[in-house]
């Protein structure tokens, strides 16, 4: 199961996207108004209730989740949210860093995967600068996954994971960038980046994780 605190639009965009996907989605929001309107206007479970109490948390699974999102516009909320679910048991913490200078502080205080809408949206604008694009839209992507030791993958060849329109397109192991030649065998711990279909580099992306 996925959480994810605070029903806001990101939150709720998240949400929608990670169920369209076949993801198991719970949205959790403090705010009584916010709740009822998400609701009442998609096709979403919500629990109305404040995500900052450990009690919470592990009543709406926190404990057992594959990955606890918290999306609100407080960083420290965020900070809160993610470290009480990873004391619970939470495998992975995501959080939402509103003020960029706090994104340091956010990575060294342990927090798995903490994203600046600011810093991210400001390398869309220097692209637009410099006259370049950034890899991703809808159809087409370009998706990086670190394959853990318990992944079925390892072992099996890069051209295993291919299909029609998505491929490995490098694999980083040791420092080092290699070319995945079709009998290249996957090892724990390469970081892979993947190329094509948006859809089909995500399926790609599971099987490298999980096998």
């Amino acid at each position: 199961m996925i959480i994810i605190v605070g029903a806001g639009e990101i939150g709720v965009y998240v949400a929608t996207s990670l169920k369209s996907a076949g993801f198991n989605v719970l949205l959790v929001e403090v705010d009584d108004k916010i709740a009822n309107e998400v609701t009442a206007r998609y096709d979403l479970k919500v629990v109305n209730d404040d995500a900052t109490n450990p009690e919470v948390l592990k009543r709406v699974g926190a404990d057992k989740a594959e990955v606890v999102m918290s999306l609100t516009p407080s960083d420290e909320t965020n900070l809160m949210v993610c470290e009480f679910s990873k004391e619970l048991g939470a495998k992975k913490v995501a959080a939402k860093v509103n003020k960029s200078r706090n994104q340091k502080m956010f990575q060294e205080l342990g927090i798995d995967v903490a994203v600046s809408p600011p810093l991210i949206l400001s390398y869309y604008f220097e692209a637009v600068a410099f006259n370049y694009s950034l890899i991703g839209t809808k159809e087409f992507d370009s998706l990086f996954v670190k394959i853990p030791e318990s992944s079925k993958a390892v072992g099996k060849k890069a051209s295993d994971f291919s299909t029609k329109n998505s491929f490995i397109s490098a694999i980083c192991r040791n420092g080092k960038v290699i070319d995945p030649k079709e009998d290249e065998t996957l090892k724990a711990g390469d970081a892979i980046v993947l190329m094509g279909n948006r859809d089909e580099a995500r399926d790609i992306s599971l099987k490298l994780k999980g096998g």
